[in-house]
């Protein structure tokens, strides 16, 4: 029986066209798979940017938000400038003022001194001419006295008696007492602008009592104004550092080493140190009390202190609490996220960032 070579041929044909077929197959089939896995890569990647264009949208949103609340603070600080310096001027007017009422005080004490040694002068001199005058009116009541008896009595060869020795002196009585009516208007007068000159020197005590408080209040409340404004500065260096943290300088997670993601013990002292020194609980509660009194009864309406001071203690709770990390959230035009939140993002920024380089 002889053999067939077209059989044979055909044959061989047929097993090589199976064998084609087959690696045909198998290429389809590594070509679906490669294109599958290459499909899902692109949506986790796709899914990724997203996430990522999300949080880039909500940190730029929250940094114009700051910078808002930045240039609504330096207004603040303007404002309080300004204030100072008219206080400052104020102050000096008052100190003027002062030494001005000081030197009219020393005058005028000086005068009432003067005035009250005159007084006592003219006091001296009113009791000399009362005494003169007593006198007076004691030798011319003696003189008429006896020339009442000398009329009285009758006729003798005897000598008339000799006339009283301070019978000359009565003519000038009238001018004495002219002078001593005189003297005593001035006294009176004396007096008077004695009088005067005290109550004034009163007055100017009290003026400058009075204006040594008013100095006194004013320079307490520019202590006061003082130490808000250095708060005030120690707050914004304070949001400033979180700024920083926030954008992720100074985030523990940023000092991640090389070798699969584990901290060293030095990094974690470094990240306790840093947070002890940014959540002082002593400080934090002398500021927020002291920003709270100088904000007052405008908490009540729109406020953009009290917005920051909410983001503040929020701020103050996650670095309290870090392991705890809520997942991104959408905001709405009108609402900017809160620091915490953003810091939240922040974290999981960071920690897909790991996985991606880790994958």
């Amino acid at each position: 029986m002889g053999i067939n070579f077209m059989d044979v041929e055909t044959a061989m044909e047929y097993v090589g066209d199976l064998e084609e077929s087959n690696y045909l197959f198998q290429d389809l089939q590594l070509a679906a798979e490669l294109g599958k896995t290459l499909l899902e890569r692109n949506k986790e990647l796709e899914t990724s940017l997203k996430q990522h264009q999300n949080v880039i949208e909500e940190q730029t949103q929250e940094i114009e938000y700051l910078t808002k609340q930045t240039a609504a603070l330096r207004e603040v600080n303007d404002s309080r400038l300004r204030i100072y310096e008219q206080l400052e001027v104020s102050i000096q007017e008052l100190e003027h003022t002062n030494q001005k009422l000081s030197v009219d005080n020393i005058s005028d004490k000086k005068l009432i001194k003067t005035l009250t040694a005159q007084i006592e002068s003219l006091d001296l001199r009113c009791e000399e001419l009362q005494k003169s005058m007593d006198e007076m009116a004691v030798a011319q009541e003696s003189a008429r006295r006896r020339q009442r008896r000398s009329v009285c009595t009758p006729d003798t060869p005897q000598a008339p008696p000799p006339a009283p020795a301070p019978a000359p002196a009565l003519p000038p009585c009238g001018g004495d007492e002219d002078e001593v009516l005189q003297l005593l208007q001035q006294i009176q007068e004396l007096r008077s602008q004695r009088a005067r000159e005290q109550r004034k020197a009163n007055d100017l005590e009290d003026q400058l009592t009075q204006l040594i408080q008013e100095n006194a209040c004013l320079e307490e409340r520019v202590a006061v104004l003082q130490q808000k404004e250095e708060e005030m500065q120690s707050l914004q260096e304070e949001l400033s550092t979180l700024e920083e943290i926030r954008q992720g300088h100074l985030c523990r997670r940023c000092l991640r080493g090389q070798d699969g993601g584990t901290l060293t013990a030095d990094e974690d002292d470094d990240d306790v140190s840093i947070i002890d020194s940014l959540v002082d609980e002593s400080q934090r509660k002398s500021v927020l009390m002291q920003l709270q009194e100088s904000l007052g009864e405008s908490c009540q309406g729109d406020n953009p202190y009290r917005d920051l001071v909410e983001k503040y203690e929020a701020l103050l709770k996650v670095q309290r609490h870090p392991g705890i990390i809520r997942p991104p959230q959408t905001v709405s035009s009108n609402n900017c996220l809160s620091l915490q939140e953003e810091l939240q993002l922040s974290g999981d920024f960071f920690q897909k960032e790991e996985v991606d380089s880790e994958g």
